[in-house]
C-alpha cells in the first residue's frame, strides 16, 4: 500500500508532498511434528495456547497436555530440529532407556513449564530480534512411571516469528 501526501492540521492550506509505504510483517506460524512417548498421563502432546502463534516482541505461550499428575517438565526452547551439537536429530532415546521416545528439538535453552494435573503452560518473552528467524521446541517431564530413565518427552513444535 502507498500513501502520498495529505495536508495536516496545524498549518491549514498546507499539503505535505511525502510517500509513505506500508508493507505487513511476516505472520507467525505454529505447527507441531513428530511423536511423543507415552508417560503415566499418556502420551504428551505440545502445542500453542489457543492457537496462538509467536511474534517478535509479545509472549508466547506454549501449552502441552497428556504429563504426569504431579513433577516438573521444561520446555526445550532451540535453533534447529536437525542438529544439536554433535547429535544428529531426530535422535531415538531407547538407548538411554527410553523406549518409543525420540528428541525433535535442540535445548539450547530450556524454560520451566507450569504444570497442574497432567497439563503444563510456559510463557516467554519473544526478543524482537528473532522476527522473520524459526525456533523449536519439545517438552521433557520428569515421570518415574514412563520408562526406566523415568523421563519421556512430548512432539515437537517448529515457530516461526512474525513481526
Amino acid at each position: 500500500m502507498v500513501l502520498f501526501g495529505g495536508n495536516t492540521s496545524y498549518a491549514p492550506q498546507s499539503y505535505l508532498r511525502d510517500t509513505w509505504t506500508f508493507t505487513p510483517g511476516a505472520r507467525g506460524t505454529y505447527a507441531t511434528y513428530g511423536t511423543g512417548c507415552p508417560g503415566s498421563g499418556g502420551t504428551p502432546s505440545l502445542g500453542s495456547r489457543l492457537g496462538e502463534v509467536p511474534i517478535a516482541g509479545q509472549t508466547f505461550h506454549a501449552q502441552v497436555t497428556g504429563l504426569p499428575l504431579v513433577g516438573p517438565a521444561y520446555l526445550f526452547v532451540g535453533a534447529s530440529r536437525t542438529q544439536w551439537g554433535l547429535v544428529s536429530l531426530p535422535f531415538d532415546l531407547s538407548s538411554i532407556g527410553m523406549q518409543g521416545c525420540t528428541l525433535l528439538a535442540s535445548g539450547d535453552f530450556l524454560f520451566p513449564v507450569t504444570t497442574v494435573l497432567g497439563s503444563g503452560l510456559c510463557s516467554f518473552d519473544v526478543p524482537l530480534s528473532l522476527a522473520g528467524q524459526s525456533f523449536y521446541n519439545q517438552v521433557i517431564a520428569f515421570d518415574p512411571a514412563a520408562n526406566p530413565t523415568g523421563l519421556t518427552v512430548s512432539n515437537g513444535a517448529e515457530a516461526f516469528v512474525g513481526n
